[in-house]
Order: C-alpha cells, then sequence, then structure tokens
C-alpha cells in the first residue's frame, strides 16, 4: 500500500523557496551581526552629587612619596622632608665622649 501512494512534497517552507527561485539553500549561514554604532547626537550627561564626586575621588590610586611615603599631593622632589633629612645629613655625628667633654666644660 504504501509503494502505491507517492511520497508527498515537502512541507519545509525552504525547500519550497528552493523550487521557486531555483537557487540551492547555502549550507551555512554568512551573514554576520550588524556592527554596533554610537547613537546620533549629544550625549545626556548627568551631575553627579557630592558624595559620587567624593567617592570617585577616593577611589582614584594616589601616589605616594617616595622619601616620605604619604599621599598627601606631593612626590620626593617637592616633599617638605627633604630638607629636613638633608639638614640631618650636613650635621656632624657627636659621639658620647664630646658630649662628655662639653658637659664638663658647661659644669666648670
Amino acid at each position: 500500500m504504501e509503494a502505491d501512494c507517492p511520497n508527498p512534497p515537502s512541507k519545509d517552507k525552504l525547500d519550497n523557496l528552493e523550487e521557486l527561485v531555483g537557487v540551492p539553500k547555502p549550507a551555512e549561514k554568512t551573514i554576520n551581526n550588524p556592527s554596533l554604532v554610537n547613537p546620533k547626537g549629544r550625549k545626556k550627561l548627568r551631575i553627579k552629587g557630592g558624595k559620587e564626586q567624593a567617592f570617585e575621588k577616593n577611589k582614584k590610586n594616589k601616589n605616594a612619596c617616595s622619601l616620605c611615603g604619604e599621599t598627601d599631593g606631593h612626590n620626593k622632589r617637592t616633599c617638605p622632608k627633604k630638607y629636613a633629612a638633608e639638614d640631618e645629613l650636613d650635621q656632624p655625628e657627636v659621639t658620647r665622649e664630646e658630649d662628655n667633654l662639653d658637659q664638663s666644660e658647661v659644669t666648670s
């Protein structure tokens, strides 16, 4: 009985289009998604509140001074403690014996 009935035509839409147009369908898709494009016009900017501004300011990495290690907006070249460190290096070191001699002269 099955041999007597012919096979019905395919009900698939793409198969019917192949018959109508006469071009076989491709094996794989060759169309890619379109690239994203920025919309035209001016960007909508929002004014940030005080808390948001403070949070962003604290979030940024601040450079530390390599001389003293503080992060208050200066570096080794402009460090206020640089001159104090240089002055300490320029002064000669006083030994204990000289210190004792100086004290004995002061008491006499």
